[in-house]
Formats: C-alpha cells, structure tokens, sequence
C-alpha cells in the first residue's frame, strides 16, 4: 500500500514537472511596429518664397511626426484575443510590452501562435509604396498623336508617349524620380540645382557717402516629386497626395539700374509646370498627373506620368487563431483619408519682399485641410450593414486605432466586414482628367467663327475645329492650355507657366545730404493656371464644374529711367490677362466653351476662347 501511494506520488510530481516545462519566456521585439513615422515635406522651388536669411529661395526639408502602426498596449490585447484567451488567466502565463519589447511566457504551441501572427503583421507593415514620376518633353505633334488624357493610361498609350521621347526629333526624357514610402508617410524624391546670383541691393547712407550692399540670392531649379501614398484595404489601388513642381531656367537677365553707387542686378526667369492634387490609381499603373506647354523650350508640352508599385511580402492570412471570436484590423486610410483642396496661384504681377504674403495661397478657403469620411461614420456604416443584430452583443466590439478598423466579432461576420470594405473603396476612387485651353482669334477669325461659337451649348464640331486650327494658324492661335487629374470635387491646379523677377519700384533712402533709390523686386508670374473643382452630377452623362482659370500673356518688361537724381531705372510690365469664375454642367468626356473675352497682345485685339473638357474614369 505504502508503495503505490509513493508511485502516485512520484507520478504526480513528474506530471507537474512536466506541466511546469510547456511555460517559457520569451521576448519578441516589435519596435517596427510600435515606431513612430516620421513625414517629410519637399523643399520647394517657388521663387516667391522668402528665407530671411539672405537668399531669395529656400524652404529647407521639414520633417513632421507621424504615427506608429499600432500600440505595444494594443499588441498585448490582439495576441490575448486571438490566441488561447482563456489560457492567459492562468498565473503561469503573462504578456507584457516595454520600450518595443514584447515579454511573453505561455506553452510552446501558444508561443508559435503568437510568432506565426508579430511575422504576418511584420510582412504587412513593412511593405512599402514605391511611387515613380516620369518627367517627359514632347513635341505638340507627338503629344496629340498619342491621344492621350489626363488619368490612367492604358498600356499603349503609355508606350506611345514613351516612344515619342525616345525619338529626340520628337521628345526626351527631361528626368526621372523615385521616391519610396510606408502606407500614409509623406516622402518626397527632387532632382535639384542651385545658382547664386545678385538679387538686390541694401543701400547704407551715412552722411554723404552712399553705399549699396549686394544681396545675394540662391535659385533653384529642376524637379520635385512630393506625395502620400495611402494603400487601400486590399493594396490593388492607392491614394496619392501628390505636389509636383518642376522649374526650368529660361536666363539670368542683367540690368543695370542706372545708378553709379548700385551698379547692376540679376534678374532670373523660369518656366514652371506645377500641381497639387490627389489621384486614385491601381497599384502598377501608369496615370499622365498633369501638362503643360514650357514656352522655353518652343512650347513643347511636358507631361509627368506616375506609377505606383508595392514592394515586399504579402500579408497572408489575417491570423491563425481558432478562437470563436477574433481581433482584426482593417486598413481604411483609403477610406477616411482627407482630400485636401488645391487653390492655384494668382498668376500676375507680385511684390517680392521679406514679410508680404505668399500668393500662391491667396485663394486658400476654410475647407483646405479637405474632407474624408470620418472614422465613427465608417463605423457606424459598418454596425448598419454587417450583421447589424450580432452588435448587441457586448463581446463584439468595434473601434478606432489610428489608420486601423479594429474589430472584435466571428470569423465569419469579419469576412463580411472586409467584403463591405472592398465594395466602399471603389466608389470613393473615382478619377477626373480636366484639359483647359485658351485659343485666341483675330477679328476675321472670329468673324468666321462667331455663328458656331454663340448660343447656350456650342456644338463639340465647332470646338474641335477651332482647336485644330489653333495648331496650324494664321488668325487662330493656342494661347495656352494645361491638364490634370483629381478626385471627385476636389479643388485642384496645374500652372504651366513662366515666373521671372523684375524691377518694380524704388524705395527713396535719405540722410542728411545724400539720396539714393533703394531697388524694390518684383515678381511676374504667367502662363495658364487651370484652377477648378469638378464634381460628377450622379446621372453617369454630366459633370458639374467650377472654374477659377487665368491666362496671363506679357511681352519682356521695358526699362523706364525716371529721370531723378540717385533713383534710377525701373521696370515697366504689360500684361493680358485672360480670367473666368463660373459654375456650368459639360458633357462627360466632351468639349465645351466655359467662356469669351476679349483682349490685346502686342497692340492688336484678340478674341479669347477659353474651352474645357471633363471626362470621369474609374481607377482600375
């Protein structure tokens, strides 16, 4: 008897043995999950902008603090939910975060669980969205052979331009951009030079002596590719807050300011092609983002194309678990992302001066930080359509984490949820390709074409045919034009453009005896501004459109000596402007005339037409 309690015993005590030998430590780092992301804004190439310290350009690189993907808290309750839950109240088992540590003591089976689930999650944040921008040259006749508009192109299409600039008797590439990002980090790639230059003058007097200090200036120019690249759910598209600039040096003019004590001061002028937008595009597809005629360059047209493709693993299942309600999280950045408006600039003549206002933000409305669908409103979307009943129950839950949809609910009513999610993406991401052009005529033109032109709704026959003989002339000229892409009723620009910086008035310094003109810089900027927010009506054939275009046409400012003692030379500058804000519904994907003025370039009268033309497309 003695001897079989004592084998029990012994039993015993390896049994437990046993049971304490399944528990053991282990420490998972998760700090590429827990890390903060850190933004980083482009520098920008504007000429209008001020440093302070001494140069007439340079907004340095500025990094923002973004967020972590998810929480070590958050983490810690994931693994508890989807993994053996009832196992954790044991005292044996723990789960612990601290500074990017993940500490865990539980079975064997539990701790391959749990590895198994930190790697998918590892595979699904450290994927990241490359984004490529094409920068191409194209002679007008190979830009239109292509037939291309703004948008996503189709395979041939984007062979076709990219086999025009390829022929240098057709076009170039003028340069390429990569930049790569984590889902929602703002990161930029710029292809940048810099020339110094005398900018300006400071004038000291001091009694009788008159001294002018030169001020130097930085210009930059070349490319910058600026955007925040956001996966949807199931990463077949992405959304991409995209700021493009590109700046091309037309000269560095030298004039001398008639004044022996300032002697003379540099003058640069550039063409631009500039956008801010937001586009939706399927992940490696190629979209044309924008263009523009660069007047520098015989007015051939620059046209950027972007591509989206993503790089890493694949995530793989959502997790392993077997438990009877699971954790999951839904990336819905896509979904409750702002769009932001766009204002353009107000293209004409600036002052250039340390404290005056920027005017490419002029126009910058109370909406600009843009609109998306609130997370409580996805939510509650959610609640109302996927297994509405089954959200009594206070074991299913569902909340907010950063980016993330988290949710507490049955494997199968998960699946539903991805399901519902996958459907609202795409109606979000619809896309809309506009094409502003201005076309001048002279009197005999317009004459000729007056008929056709007038009436509520000119017929699409009469624009085409003004337009093709805008290209071959005489009485009919392509003022200027520029394109784009956007989402639906997103204020957005393209300028296509030059900006130069001219003398614009003198400042009178005196002391005691002795004055001297102080010289005052301005700023000139011209070209086409497409400035517009289109918005699709709902009946699939209109879109409703409101325009803010300008078209501002100068000759090369003129010297004017004004005659005083120590002042000297200014500049004169003559400018026609071409400008309409209006509201009208067009023809999807056809020609319409958004408005009529008249005007002069160079002492002779023009008329001005200024046609538009919308087209919505899905991104797929």
């Amino acid at each position: 008897m003695k001897r079989c309690l004592a084998f029990l015993a012994l039993c015993s005590a390896t049994a437990h043995a046993q049971d304490e030998s399944e528990r053991f430590s282990r420490a998972y780092d998760v700090r590429f999950l827990t890390r903060v992301v850190e933004h980083f804004k482009g520098p920008n190439l504007d000429m209008d902008t001020w440093s302070g310290d001494g140069g007439a350009i340079g907004v340095g690189i500025m990094e923002m603090e973004g967020n972590s993907p998810v929480t070590g808290e958050f983490l810690a309750s994931a693994i508890v939910t989807n993994f053996d839950e009832d196992s954790w109240s044991d005292s044996r088992n723990s789960i612990e975060y601290n500074s990017g540590v993940l500490y865990v003591a539980q079975s064997k089976e539990n701790h391959e669980k749990i590895s198994k689930y930190i790697d998918m999650l590892r595979r699904r944040f450290s994927r990241r969205i490359v984004v490529e921008a094409d920068v191409l040259l194209l002679s007008p006749e190979a830009f239109a052979a292509a037939g291309v508009l703004p948008g996503i192109l189709s395979a041939e299409q984007e062979k076709s331009l990219r086999d025009a600039a390829g022929d240098p008797a057709r076009g170039k590439l003028l340069t390429l951009l990569r930049t790569v990002a984590m889902n929602g980090q703002r990161v930029f790639a710029a292809d940048m030079k810099e020339t110094s230059y005398v900018r300006d003058y400071d004038v000291e007097i001091a009694q009788d002596a008159v001294i002018a200090d030169p001020v130097a200036g930085d210009l930059r120019h070349g490319a910058v590719l600026d955007v925040k690249p956001v996966l949807a759910n199931d990463a077949t598209t992405v959304l991409m807050e995209t700021r493009f600039t590109l700046a091309r040096p037309r000269g560095m003019a030298t004039f001398d300011m008639g004044v022996p004590a300032l002697g003379a001061i540099q003058l640069p002028s550039r063409d631009v092609l500039r956008t801010k937008t937001t586009l939706a595009c399927p992940m490696g597809r190629t979209a044309l983002l924008c263009s523009g005629p660069l007047a520098g360059e015989k007015n051939w047209v620059a046209a950027v194309l972007v591509k989206p493709t993503l790089t890493g693993q694949t995530a793989g299942d959502e997790t392993t678990s077997t438990e009877k309600r699971q954790l999951r999280m839904f990336d819905v950045s896509s979904l409750t992302a702002e769009v932001r408006d766009f204002p353009g600039p107000s293209i004409g003549m600036t002052r250039w001066e340390e404290g005056a206002g920027d005017p490419t933000t002029s126009f910058v409305p109370p909406s600009d930080e843009g609109e998306g669908m609130s997370p409580e409103q996805l939510i509650d979307a959610i609640r109302n359509n996927v297994a509405r009943s089954s959200w009594s129950n206070s074991r299913n839950r569902l909340w907010q984490m950063g980016d993330q949809v988290v949710a507490v609910q049955t494997p199968a009513v998960l699946d539903e949820i991805a399901k519902f999610l996958a459907i609202a993406a795409p109606a979000r991401s619809r896309l809309i390709g506009v094409e502003l052009a201005v076309v001048g005529m002279d009197d005999a033109a317009w004459a000729a074409r007056r008929a056709s032109l007038s009436g509520v709704s000119p017929a699409e026959d009469a624009l085409k045919d003004l337009l093709q003989a805008a290209v071959k002339g005489p009485g009919v000229r392509l003022v200027s034009g520029a394109s784009g892409v956007c989402m639906n009723d997103q204020r957005f620009h393209v300028w296509a453009g030059s900006d130069r910086a001219y003398v614009q008035d003198m400042d009178v310094e005196i002391a005691q005896g002795s004055c001297c003109g102080d010289p005052v810089i301005g700023l000139q900027m011209t070209g086409c501004c497409m400035d517009v927010r289109p918005s699709l009506a709902g009946d699939g054939k209109r879109l409703h459109v409101e325009l803010r275009p300008t078209c501002n046409s100068a000759a090369e400012p003129e010297a004017f000596d004004t005659k005083a003692a120590n002042i000297g030379k200014v500049q004169k500058v003559r400018e026609s402007l071409v400008k309409l804000q209006s509201q009208m519904f067009v023809p999807d994907g056809a020609w319409a005339l958004a408005g009529i003025t008249t005007g002069s370039t160079g002492g002779k009268s023009e008329i001005f037409a200024t046609l538009v033309r919308v087209r919505s497309m899905e991104a797929k």
